[in-house]
């Protein structure tokens, strides 16, 4: 019997490695007092965020919260696992240089995968807010997003007449990248 190449066996091994813990483990070490997110594209989780304690962070990512947001009101802490593997994320709502909310992403070392805004609707695109609206008929927030390692864009929540609401993530250019019924569910785990 032939023996499959190394290269191969290596690829294999490398796809079995845990990325993380797994949504069902992420949603019972869940600390009580804020909602779990969970992010479903098909029959897929492909984001999930459970909140813990703002003193379980690990440091360097605490210090890295307190040097990007100081002064800052803590609206969710969570852990979050996607296809970026396992990070950190912290909101918060400021008041300074005007009141806003300010969401970021860290890995464990602290480093900024992705870091969001809030913004007045005046301050947004007209390109952003025509495709949003197109979507729906109000739009709720809008926040612009840097992502360092998948480039900028515009998360948009809007809601329809009928009260559903959608989040959209929009290019710069006003091109719809995602756009996802957000709910709230009931997950007993």
């Amino acid at each position: 019997m032939r023996q499959p190449p190394i290269a191969l066996l290596c690829l294999l091994a490398a796809c079995a490695i845990d990325s993380g813990p797994s949504p069902a483990t992420m949603l019972a070490e869940s600390t009580t007092g804020s909602l779990t997110r969970l992010t479903v594209s098909g029959d897929r989780v492909v984001v999930i965020a459970s909140p813990i304690d703002y003193l379980a962070l690990p440091s360097p990512v605490r210090e890295a919260c307190e040097s990007l947001a100081p002064k800052g009101t803590i609206t969710f802490c969570g852990r979050e696992r996607s296809d970026r593997g396992v990070g950190y994320r912290v909101e918060m709502r400021l008041k300074d240089p005007a009141p806003h909310e300010r969401s970021m992403l860290f890995n464990e070392a602290g480093r900024v995968l992705e870091q969001g805004r809030t913004l007045d609707l005046s301050q947004a695109p007209k390109q952003v807010l025509k495709t949003a609206l197109s979507y729906g008929d109000f739009i709720e927030r809008i926040e612009v997003v840097s992502r360092p390692a998948l480039g900028d864009c515009w998360r948009v929540v809007i809601r329809d007449r009928s009260g559903r609401r959608f989040a959209a993530t929009i290019n710069p250019n006003g091109a719809l990248k995602t756009l996802r019924r957000r709910t709230q569910s009931r997950v007993d785990s």
